[in-house]
C-alpha cells in the first residue's frame, strides 16, 4: 500500500459521515455513476461477462446502469469450473496490487477469487467506519475468537488502522478452542470488546450464567459470520449487561451492511456494493417481504461480482428512523439451507429454538430437518434430557411451526462447526 493510506483512510472516514446523510435517490444516483464505470471495464476485460452479456441480448460495450437489472445473475454453482473466466485481463493498475482469496465454502463449494488491494482499502475503511458508529474507544483491548487466528496478541487492532491511528492491543484465540477454556481466557485477558461469532458468543454466555463467570471490563460485543439469534441480545443484557452489534459480509464481498448504530436494523454500506434483494420471479422486494439477496462489488476490478447471489435471504426494511439515506435491511436470514418445510407448503425461516430451549441449560442445539414430518435435535448438555424435558420440546417446536412433528433427540459431547468455524442451528436435508 502506498506511505500515505493511513491518511486516506482518515480522509475516507470524512466521506462516508457525510454520504450517509444523503438521500437514498442521492446515493443511488452516485452508485449508478460507480456502476457505468464498473459495467463498462466489465465488458471490456471480462469474458465470462462478455459472454453472458451477449446470450442476454446485450451489447458488452454499450452497457450502462440503465440496464443493471437486465444483467444476469450470477450462481455460486457458475464458477464450479474455475474463476478464470471472471477475471479482468487488464485490471487498472492504480487499483493496487492483486492479491489471491478463498470464501470458507459454506454453500458446500469454496470459491477462490481474486481481489485488489483497492478492494481491501474499502473493508479496512468499513471496519473502522463501524468502530466509529458503535463509539468504541479504538485505546482499549479487543479480544477475536474467529477463525484464521492463532493464540497470541499484538499491539494494535490491526489491518490497514494501524497506519491511520494508535489502537489497544489485540488478543486472538482460535476458534475451535474448548468454550470452558475460552471463558478461562477471556478472564485472563479481561477485554473491552470481544468478536467472534454469535453461535460461539451463545454457548460462552450460557456457560458464564451456569458458572457465573463476569467480565466486568466488557462494554460491547460484536458478532459476525453466521445470524444472530433473536434471542442473544436479551442473553448478553442479562448474563454480563453488554450490548451486542452484528454485521454482515462475506470473504468475497467485504462489508455488506452493517447494524444501524440508533435501531435493530442494517444499514448496507452503500459505499462499498449495491444490493438487491429479489423475490422468486426476479422483482425487487418491497419493505417487509424477504427475498435473496444480489451483491455486485464496486470497486474490485480484479474480478468483479455482478449481480452475484451470494445464498443469503434477507427482509427488506422501510426508511430508517436514523435518517441515513443508506438501503435499509430488517433482517439477514442465512441460507436457502437454514429454511425449514412443512407438509401443508409452507417454506419458513424459523428462530423458535431459543425459546424451544428456554430453562434447559443446553449450551449447544441444532435442529435437523430429515424428512417432511420427522426431525432431529442435536444438543450438549451435561446430562440427556428427561423424558418430560424432551415432550417439553417437542411441544414448543410443534406450537411454534404449527404442525404435527417427531423429534428424536440426541445428546452430544460437542457439536462441530464447519472448518471455519462456524456453526448452524436449522439444517433442512430435504432436496
Amino acid at each position: 500500500m502506498p506511505d500515505n493510506v493511513g491518511g486516506q483512510l482518515l480522509a475516507m472516514q470524512f466521506q462516508l459521515e457525510r454520504s450517509q446523510w444523503l438521500s437514498a435517490e442521492a446515493l443511488h444516483a452516485a452508485q449508478d455513476r460507480q456502476l457505468d464505470v464498473l459495467l463498462a471495464h466489465a465488458g471490456r476485460t471480462v469474458p465470462a461477462y462478455r459472454e453472458r452479456w451477449r446470450a442476454a441480448g446485450l451489447d458488452p460495450a454499450r452497457i450502462t446502469a440503465a440496464d443493471f437489472s437486465a444483467l444476469p445473475i450470477i450462481e455460486r454453482k457458475d464458477f464450479a469450473v474455475g474463476t478464470a473466466a471472471f477475471e479482468s485481463e487488464a485490471c487498472p493498475p492504480q487499483h493496487g496490487d492483486i492479491y489471491e482469496d478463498s470464501t470458507s465454502g459454506s454453500l458446500g463449494m469454496p470459491l477462490r477469487f481474486k481481489a485488489t488491494r483497492l478492494h481491501a482499502f474499502f473493508w479496512h475503511a468499513l471496519a473502522l467506519h463501524a468502530h466509529v458508529w458503535h463509539g468504541r474507544d479504538l485505546n482499549a483491548k479487543l479480544a477475536q475468537i474467529r477463525y484464521r487466528v492463532g493464540k497470541g496478541g499484538a499491539a494494535g487492532w490491526g489491518g490497514l488502522m494501524n497506519h491511520a491511528i494508535r489502537t489497544g492491543p489485540l488478543a486472538t484465540l482460535p476458534i475451535l478452542t474448548d468454550v470452558a477454556l475460552q471463558l478461562d481466557w477471556l478472564v485472563a485477558e479481561a477485554p473491552t470488546y470481544l468478536q467472534t461469532y454469535p453461535s460461539n458468543l451463545h454457548a460462552l454466555l450460557l456457560m458464564a450464567r451456569h458458572k457465573n463467570i463476569q467480565l466486568p471490563s466488557l462494554k460491547q460485543l460484536w458478532v459476525f459470520g453466521e445470524v444472530m439469534p433473536p434471542n442473544l441480545p436479551s442473553l448478553a443484557k442479562e448474563v454480563w449487561k453488554v450490548p451486542v452489534v452484528d454485521g454482515y459480509s462475506s470473504q468475497e464481498c467485504g462489508h455488506i451492511a452493517l447494524q444501524c448504530p440508533d435501531s435493530d436494523g442494517y444499514h448496507v454500506m452503500a459505499a462499498n456494493v449495491r444490493v438487491e434483494v429479489l423475490r422468486d420471479d426476479g422483482s425487487a422486494c418491497v419493505p417487509g417481504e424477504t427475498g435473496r439477496v444480489v451483491i455486485t462489488t464496486l470497486h474490485n476490478f480484479a474480478m468483479p461480482l455482478i449481480r452475484y447471489a451470494i445464498g443469503d435471504y434477507a427482509e427488506v426494511a422501510g426508511p430508517c428512523a436514523c435518517g441515513r439515506g443508506l438501503p435499509h435491511l430488517a433482517r439477514i436470514m442465512g441460507r436457502s439451507r437454514n429454511m425449514l418445510r412443512t407438509a401443508d407448503g409452507r417454506t419458513l425461516w424459523f428462530d423458535g429454538l431459543p425459546a424451544a430451549t428456554e430453562g434447559l441449560q443446553i449450551v449447544q442445539r441444532r435442529l435437523v430437518q430429515t424428512h417432511i414430518d420427522r426431525f432431529e435435535f442435536h444438543y450438549v448438555r451435561e446430562r440427556e434430557l428427561t423424558g418430560a424435558e424432551a415432550s417439553t420440546i417437542s411441544a414448543r417446536l410443534q406450537s411454534s411451526l404449527g404442525t404435527t412433528l417427531s423429534v428424536t433427540f440426541r445428546r452430544h459431547e460437542t457439536l462441530v462447526s464447519e472448518a471455519n468455524g462456524k456453526f448452524e442451528d436449522i439444517v433442512c436435508q430435504l432436496q
